[in-house]
């Protein structure tokens, strides 16, 4: 929210002005009012208005003023200053999340004695005389999932910039607002890129500023968990700061940084031009503000992606080419342009994440199909591990009873878009649909939502085709319906299962490979270990916390395998192997790298968490009309 008074007039004197008009006001209405025997009324307004007059006329409080911005050379880094209105000392930080905290303790320095940042109260604190808190910032890759990047450096090294997130940098004092500024560096070619526009250095006269009321803040500072009160006070969007170039699309502006090459560059933007065509004409209106995409490449594989307030997406692609498909890629990308529309043009109810997150998954799968990226084999081998995935993660918790936002028993992406796929099998009603149809009726459902977004009931009368009971309102409404059983039953006519043996390890989806290894991993280190079990898995094997303290593991190593079979790799065969062991008395054997370790069997065994395989039926795809994709595999 940005505000602006007219030139040059304070606030005080525009709210004497308003007093003095409104005094005339009271005036006449204490007089129509006594000769309608309404005086005691009146009075009492007048009185109020008075009081608020007599307020408005006293000095406003100065906003906070936090000034960012990047400081190019051998050590590139982000500058933060924090200047409070007088007589203010400290300042809150309303962001105390694990990842702030590490961000703040880790990559902050003070730049000067005067500044400190108080752990303990999530503070910044200010000694006189100074009139600024600063600080040193820098920038690092953040390698935590679902979370936003706070200082992301941009070329190598950080050399050509910095994205921002300024939720992780808002410090605020009660009943003061807030003035953002954002400063360039200097020399050719330096820019600002906030809220989807690019800003110039040239022509913004040395800085982009956004000015925040204290009631916006106020509300933040109260009630940090309403994601609406970030956006509200401009907490909630990045903000690049650099020189990086450009390219434009139709929806708006591309920015990258040198490492990331032409190919992909031109893959980027066709497939962002292919889903803002395509979702500007099913929703039936383009975006109201421009979108901005920052591309970049660093040295850690993987791929990191993510849509923030104001349409700009992060996108962070491996620097080797062959570390990520150009499917994949495309994927990802239709994904998170869909976030500008159900999470900008509309709104979906984000302390439920599957909303948002299943209804752009299944949308970057629809769009794929229209572009003939994606045969129905493939989509139905994408939506089986999303299926298993799902119902491994919410099991027999019911669905009315989850807790809001990211946990151990969620699985947004997975869980929202076979949610997304069976309200539109329900949908379809069972008649055979048109290439298209999905695609098409998928809209409908934030077109007809209200205007504060949709919330699970609304998704669940969407899915029952408007009806005031129905299946999927059963399902996500109940405290007592378990969701792995109640939602395989609504699905029965579009489902099979399959029993597990240990011969079916190729078949498993990573997913539940990973589930299958952590859980007979964690049985047996509770026999033979001491500490902590937060298990890490990756290709590599399992990796044990260093804190964790075991008889003959090695902390800080992966474990590879059991009984000498790859644990992530045969998950089912391992737990045969080890259980057939331990009820012969044999020896266990877990295997790191070279080293062979003997483990304890445990006292008691738990069943594994996964003992049937779910599988889509090859008419699911004709069900809501997706044969008229390619055939290709």
């Amino acid at each position: 929210m940005t505000t602006t008074t007219p030139a040059g007039v304070p606030g005080a004197v525009l709210g004497r002005q308003a007093c003095a008009r409104a005094g005339q006001g009271v005036v006449a209405m204490v007089v129509w009012g006594k000769r309608l025997g309404r005086l005691a009324a009146l009075v009492c307004g007048a009185a109020a208005l008075g009081a608020w007059c007599e307020a408005s006329a006293a000095p406003a409080v100065a906003p906070v003023l936090i000034e960012l911005a990047w400081q190019a050379g051998p050590e590139p880094r982000l500058l933060l200053s924090y200047t409070p209105p007088p007589g203010v000392r400290t300042l809150r930080l309303p962001n105390d999340s694990a990842a702030a905290r590490e961000v703040w303790r880790e990559w902050v320095r003070p730049a000067d004695a005067c500044s400190r940042w108080n752990a303990a109260d999530s503070q910044l604190e200010l000694q006189a005389p100074c009139s600024a808190a600063r600080f040193t910032v820098e920038p690092r890759l953040l390698m935590r999932p679902a979370v936003y990047q706070a200082a992301q450096p941009l070329g190598e090294g950080g050399a050509q910039g910095v994205l921002l997130h300024t939720g992780f940098w808002v410090a605020a004092a009660p009943g003061a607002g807030l003035r953002w500024r954002w400063l360039p560096p200097a020399g050719e070619g330096a820019l600002v890129l906030q809220r989807g526009r690019v800003h110039r250095a040239e022509a913004v006269q040395g800085a982009v500023e956004e000015l925040i009321p204290a009631a916006a803040v106020d509300a933040l500072l109260s009630h940090p968990e309403e994601s609406a009160h970030w956006r509200a006070a401009g907490a909630a969007q990045y903000v690049a700061l650099g020189r990086l170039q450009l390219q434009t699309f139709d929806a708006g502006v591309l920015l990258h940084d040198d490492q990331v090459d032409p190919a992909r560059r031109q893959a980027v933007l066709a497939s962002l031009q292919q889903a803002a065509k395509a979702l500007q004409q099913a929703y039936g209106q383009p975006l109201r503000e421009p979108a901005a995409v920052v591309l970049t490449a660093a040295a850690p594989p993987g791929f990191q992606a993510d849509v923030s307030d104001g349409h700009i997406m992060r996108l962070r692609l491996p620097l080797d080419p062959q570390h990520l498909a150009l499917q994949e890629l495309q994927r990802y990308l239709l994904h998170e342009a869909t976030h500008w529309w159900n999470m900008g043009l509309y709104r979906s109810d984000d302390r439920y994440p599957w909303l948002h997150e299943g209804h752009a998954e299944w949308a970057s799968l629809l769009l794929m199909q229209q572009a003939a990226a994606l045969s129905p084999q493939a989509l139905l081998r994408f939506l089986d591990e999303a299926l298993n995935r799902c119902l491994v993660r919410r099991a027999e918790h019911a669905a009315a009873t989850l807790a809001q936002g990211y946990h151990a028993h969620e699985d947004p992406y997975a869980c929202g878009l076979v949610l997304m796929l069976g309200a539109q099998l329900q949908r379809a009603a069972g008649r055979p649909r048109a290439p298209g149809w999905a695609w098409a009726d998928l809209a409908t459902l934030h077109r007809q939502a209200p205007s504060s977004g949709v919330s699970q009931a609304d998704f669940a009368r969407w899915a029952d085709l408007g009806a005031a009971t129905g299946p999927m309102q059963q399902l996500l409404g109940s405290n007592q319906q378990g969701f792995a059983q109640g939602f395989t039953a609504l699905m029965k006519p579009w489902l099979q299962a399959q029993d597990l043996s240990p011969s079916d390890d190729a078949q498993l989806p990573w997913a539940l490979r990973e589930l299958l290894a952590l859980d007979l991993a964690k049985q047996l280190l509770s026999a033979s270990c001491e500490g902590e079990l937060p298990l890490q898995a990756t290709p590599g094997g399992l990796l044990l916390p260093r804190r964790m303290r075991c008889q003959r593991l090695l902390p800080g190593q992966f474990i590879v395998r059991l009984q000498g079979i790859h644990l992530l790799d045969q998950p089912l065969a391992a737990a045969q192997a080890v259980r057939q062991a331990c009820a012969t008395g044999q020896t266990l054997r877990a295997g790191q790298g070279i080293h062979e370790s003997p483990l304890q069997c445990p006292t008691t065994w738990t069943d594994p968490p996964v003992r049937q395989l779910w599988h889509w039926r090859p008419e699911v795809v004709q069900g809501v009309g997706l044969m008229g994709a390619s055939q290709s595999d």
